[in-house]
C-alpha cells in the first residue's frame, strides 16, 4: 500500500491520506457525488446513475417548439366576430378580435369568460357595415357588460378601418378612451362653433380654399394705414395759450381765452412749449401763427436728445410762415425729446397757434 501526506491545518501536523499503489488518492464518492441531486448543493454534481435515469425519461423531456408550431399558438388567441349581436361571446385567452362588418353590422353588448387585467385588441377590418359598441348594455350579464369612456353608446361607421382596446377590469369591460383612427371622432363636415376637440376635414378645407367669395387679397400697408385713418397728412396742434416764457426773470403776459392766444405785457418775452408726436412719424411742415406784431420775430422746431448734447434744429421761419424743408424729420422718441420755441416778442405781440405736419 502506497501512502501520501496531506497537511492538517488544524493540528499543525503532516497526516498519511489513502492511495493506491499508483498514488492516486482514494476518496468515498459520496464526497462528491448525489442521487438525486439536491436544491443549492454546488460543490457536489448528479450521479452518472442519475443522470441515466433521467435522460430515459421520456415525460421529463419534449421536442422544442417550431416556429410554425409558436405561430399556430399565438394564432389561436385570435377571434373574428362576423355580422350579428353578441351579448355572451366568450374571449377566454383571446386577445385580438377582428370585427368583420362586411356582411353587416355587428352589435357588441358583452363579452364572456374575461380575466383580470385581460387586454383584447379589437380590430374594425371593413370599410363596409357599422359596429355599435353599446355601454353597459342591460341584455348582457352584468359581468360581461362593456364600459364606454363617454358613458354613452360607440358607434364606428362605414368608412372607417378602425382599431381599439378593451381592458377587463373590476368585473366589466372597459373600452380604451382613445379609439385609433377613428377619424369621425377628430373631423367635423364643416366647422362648428364653440368645437375645440375637432378639426374641419380636408374636403371641407379644400372646398373652402377653393371658394373666392370667402377671401380677399390681404391688405397692402397702405390700405391698413387708411383703414386706420392714418394714410396721409395727419396734423399735431396746440393753442398759443399752451407756450410757456423762459425770460426774462419777471414777465408780464397774459392769456385770452376769446381766441386761445397768449400775449406779451412788455418787451423781450421768449416763448416755449413741448412738442408730443408718435414715435416714428415723419414731419413734413410746421408753422407758429400770431399777430401783425409778432410776425417780426420768428419760431424755431428744437430736437432735444436725452444725453444732454445740446439742442438741435429741425425747422425755422419767421411767425405766420410754415417751414416744410424738415432736418432730421423722423421723431425718435427712444432717444430725444421736442420742444417749440420763439424769439422775444415785444408788448402786445400775440401767438395765436401751432401746427405741425406729420406722416407715419
Amino acid at each position: 500500500m502506497a501512502a501520501l501526506k496531506g497537511w492538517y491545518a488544524a493540528g499543525s501536523a503532516w497526516v498519511k491520506v489513502a492511495c493506491n499503489s499508483a498514488g492516486e488518492l482514494l476518496l468515498a464518492a459520496a464526497a462528491l457525488f448525489e442521487n438525486p441531486p439536491t436544491d443549492g448543493e454546488e460543490s457536489k454534481g448528479p450521479s452518472s446513475n442519475w443522470a441515466y435515469d433521467h435522460a430515459a425519461n421520456a415525460s421529463a423531456h419534449h421536442a422544442k417548439y417550431t416556429d410554425g408550431e409558436a405561430r399556430m399558438s399565438f394564432g389561436q388567441s385570435v377571434l373574428t366576430l362576423t355580422a350579428g349581436t353578441y351579448t355572451a361571446q366568450s374571449v377566454s385567452n383571446i386577445g385580438i378580435i377582428y370585427l368583420d362588418s362586411s356582411a353587416g353590422n355587428i352589435n357588441l353588448h358583452g363579452l364572456s369568460n374575461g380575466a383580470y387585467g385581460q387586454v383584447i385588441f379589437c380590430v374594425k377590418r371593413s370599410s363596409a357595415g357599422r359596429v355599435y359598441i353599446f355601454n353597459q348594455s342591460g341584455s348582457a350579464a352584468a359581468a360581461d357588460q362593456i364600459l364606454c369612456a363617454s358613458n354613452s353608446n360607440e358607434n364606428l361607421e362605414p368608412a372607417a378601418f378602425s382599431c381599439f382596446y378593451i381592458i377587463y377590469l373590476n368585473s366589466r369591460w372597459v373600452v380604451d378612451r382613445n379609439l385609433i383612427n377613428r377619424t369621425y371622432q377628430l373631423f367635423d363636415a364643416s366647422p362648428v362653433n364653440g368645437q375645440i376637440y375637432k378639426g374641419p376635414n380636408s374636403d371641407w378645407a379644400y372646398d373652402h380654399a377653393a371658394n373666392t367669395a370667402a377671401h380677399h387679397a390681404r391688405y397692402t400697408d397702405g390700405e391698413a394705414r387708411a383703414a386706420c385713418g392714418l394714410d396721409g397728412v395727419l396734423y399735431w396742434s396746440a393753442p398759443g395759450a399752451a407756450f410757456r416764457t423762459t425770460q426774462p426773470d419777471v414777465i408780464n403776459v397774459h392769456v385770452d381765452l376769446t381766441i386761445g392766444s397768449i400775449i406779451a405785457d412788455q418787451d423781450n418775452v421768449e416763448f416755449f412749449m413741448p412738442v408730443n408726436l408718435p414715435d416714428g412719424a415723419v414731419v413734413t411742415g410746421a408753422e407758429v401763427r400770431g399777430n401783425a406784431g409778432a410776425q417780426a420775430e420768428s419760431w424755431s422746431l428744437l430736437k432735444v436728445p436725452w444725453d444732454g448734447s445740446g439742442v438741435q434744429t429741425m425747422a425755422t421761419a419767421a411767425i405766420d410762415t410754415e417751414d416744410t424743408t424738415i432736418s432730421q424729420a423722423t421723431i425718435d422718441n427712444s432717444a430725444n425729446g421736442y420742444m417749440i420755441k420763439t424769439t422775444s416778442l415785444d408788448t402786445n405781440d400775440a401767438v395765436y397757434s401751432v401746427r405741425i405736419n406729420f406722416t407715419v
